[in-house]
C-alpha cells in the first residue's frame, strides 16, 4: 500500500537567529507566494509561540511544499492474518 502526504513547510528565524520550521499538513497545493508570505507575516506579528522567552517565529525566510510517499514492503498485522488463515486451512 502506498500513502502520499503533502506538507507546507514554513521556515522562520527566531529572535536568536536560529532556523525554526512550522509544518502544516492538509493544505491546498496551489497557494500563491503572496498569500503564503502574508500568512507568515501574520504569524510573525501575532507572536503566537514563545519558547523560553524567545520569539520562535520572528522573520519569514522560506516556504516549500514537501511531498512524501510511503510504500509498505510488508505489514506485520497483514502477515499475521495471512499466517493464521494459512494454518487454519491446513
Amino acid at each position: 500500500m502506498t500513502n502520499e502526504t503533502l506538507t507546507l513547510q514554513l521556515e522562520f528565524k527566531d529572535a536568536e537567529k536560529k532556523t525554526r520550521q512550522l509544518n502544516l499538513e492538509h493544505t491546498k497545493q496551489d497557494l500563491s507566494a503572496e498569500l503564503v508570505q502574508q500568512a507568515m507575516n501574520q504569524i510573525v506579528t501575532s507572536h503566537l509561540i514563545d519558547k523560553k522567552g524567545v520569539d520562535a517565529y520572528q522573520s519569514p525566510q522560506a516556504a516549500r511544499y514537501i511531498r512524501r510517499t510511503v510504500s509498505d514492503v510488508f505489514a506485520a498485522a497483514k502477515i499475521r492474518v495471512l499466517l493464521e488463515l494459512f494454518f487454519q486451512l491446513t
